[in-house]
């Protein structure tokens, strides 16, 4: 977890998740012995590991394969536009709905239209796409991260390489 090397690291879970770590780390997780690790690994069945490059592997992902970019599930998706309810009100009012025929509509709850519009309540995933769908809008809006630059030859990050731990 904290990306330091190490020749014999201590396998833990944490999250449902195994990680092999340094001895500095085992606080972080359960320590799962032998045993355990071979029960695990049956009824996950896998027992691959990713390296994560600089003392931390996990055993949920599959390894990569190559040494190309991999596809991340996650930089497709957007984050709700912070004025997403003055989006959907201002749809719905160029479309000349009521907030009662916006809920028929979606088959959704009016007080639920309200609590949207007002921002009092964030849409799901669902009912953003409903609302998109009919009003013609986008709700979501293009994460952008930035970069992480690495020493480690490898290319792959820890935990280490992005936050600062406070002792």
């Amino acid at each position: 977890m904290c990306g330091a090397e190490t020749d014999d690291p201590t396998t833990i879970q944490t999250e449902g998740t195994q990680l092999e770590v340094c001895s500095n780390c085992t606080e972080f997780g359960t320590v799962l012995h032998d045993e355990e690790r071979e029960k695990s690994k049956k009824s996950s069945g896998s027992g691959s590991s990713s390296s994560g490059g600089g003392g931390g592997t996990t055993r949920q992902s599959p390894p990569s394969s190559g040494g190309g970019p991999t596809h991340d599930p996650m930089d497709e998706l957007g984050t709700l536009a912070p004025d997403y309810d003055q989006r959907v009100r201002d749809a719905r009012e160029r479309a000349g709905m009521k907030q009662e025929e916006l809920a028929d509509d979606l088959n959704e709850k009016l007080s639920l239209i309200r609590k949207i519009e007002r921002g009092e309540m964030r849409p799901s995933e669902d009912v953003r796409r409903k609302l998109e769908s009919s009003l013609g809008i986008s709700l979501t809006e293009e994460v952008g991260g930035e970069e992480w630059e690495t020493d480690d030859s490898s290319g792959g990050y820890t935990v280490g390489d992005i936050i600062e731990r406070k002792d």
